[in-house]
């Protein structure tokens, strides 16, 4: 469990910073700045990538099931803010983030806080 630890601090603290990416993107488009909420959204994707991947190292150890539940709601957000982008629908897209995403990732980053915070802080 020992070399896992630092895997886990790691995952905990990026899933805080996609969110704040997230919490952005809104902000970004309400201002115009169409491109840039882009270019986050896909940095967003890239690092909830990484943590899927970090999941599954730890997920071998610890029960996963609720977070597997949330990943693959926001994997279908995901999926749907993408096909929004392509369409150029920016109110769909500020619909979806904040009424679904958000909601779903909270919970999502919270169950892996819950999940990992007793061994980070032993």
């Amino acid at each position: 469990m020992e070399r896992y630890l630092e895997v886990m601090k790691l995952t905990a603290e990026l899933s805080e910073t996609c969110l704040e990416g997230i919490e952005h993107i809104p902000v970004q488009i309400e201002r115009g700045l169409f491109e840039e909420s882009m270019r986050l959204f896909v940095d967003v994707i890239s690092a909830y990538s990484h943590i899927e991947r970090s999941l599954l190292l730890i997920g071998r150890l610890l029960p996963m099931e609720r977070i597997e539940d949330l990943n693959a709601l926001i994997i279908t957000s995901i999926e749907e803010i993408v096909d929004l982008y392509e369409n150029l629908e920016w109110t769909k897209v500020l619909y979806i983030i904040r009424t679904r995403l958000i909601v779903i990732f909270v919970d999502w980053r919270n169950s892996i806080q819950t999940l990992v915070f007793p061994y980070i802080l032993s």
